[in-house]
């Protein structure tokens, strides 16, 4: 479930900006831009991951880090690498490709089950909201992003005060082996301008149609460390 969050976060179609609808502007002198968001090679994020299942609920880590970084035809490109230690469930390693085109910053997962990217546009205002579209397995949907709050939010990585709250709700139904069920994901995530995430919240409900039982989880991952270049 932990890689959940970034497959069905930050689920984050191998968009374009064309393929965000944009509503709204806010306050341009209370917001953020891309150039805010760490994309250098060397910088490393390392995060507690709290997961409501298996039961009982467990902790992991995993650091993320910052491989390289290419410059070609105006876009910014950077590898990252996700290792995991495996407390409880997933050990391993996962990469993903992480995109700035325009003025939208595209996580892509060539190899998850969501086909495609989740997209961060930028500026970040209080009141912005953008659509994406998404495929998992051959159901498609949209994504709805929208920036709720700018808050002040303390972990043991420090303490932010300047954490702009992005909001990303999806809901599909899904039919596998003859049974059909609709999943309802919830995923926040607070971005500081500097810094990059430094919390994820995903709330996943999957109900069954066919079947009498349903499925919630609760993954959160909270910053205990970073380095930024």
């Amino acid at each position: 479930m932990k890689r959940q969050v970034f497959f069905v976060i930050f689920i984050i179609a191998t968009s374009l900006i064309t393929d965000c609808t944009m509503f709204g502007s806010g306050n341009s002198t209370n917001s953020v831009g891309q150039s805010s968001f760490p994309l250098t090679p060397g910088s490393t994020w390392t995060y507690a991951i709290y997961n409501s299942v298996p039961v009982p609920p467990g902790r992991d880590t995993v650091q993320v880090s910052i491989l390289k970084t290419d410059t070609t035809l105006g876009k910014i490109q950077s590898l990252w690498e996700l290792k995991y230690t495996g407390n409880v469930g997933y050990v391993g390693t996962d990469s993903i490709t992480v995109m700035f085109s325009g003025n939208t910053l595209h996580f892509d997962f060539p190899q998850g089950v969501v086909s495609g990217t989740q997209s961060i546009v930028f500026p970040l205002i209080v009141g912005k909201k953008w659509t994406v579209p998404i495929k998992i397995s051959t159901q498609s949907t949209i994504s709805r992003y929208s920036v709720v709050s700018k808050d002040t939010v303390s972990w043991q990585g420090g303490t932010f005060n300047r954490s702009y709250q992005v909001v990303q709700k999806a809901s599909i139904k899904l039919e596998n082996d003859g049974i059909h069920a609709t999943t309802n994901d919830t995923t926040n995530y607070w971005i500081e301008p500097g810094i990059g995430i430094v919390k994820i919240h995903q709330y996943e409900h999957r109900g069954s149609v066919t079947s009498a039982a349903d499925y919630f989880s609760n993954t959160t991952w909270t910053l205990l460390s970073y380095k930024t270049h």
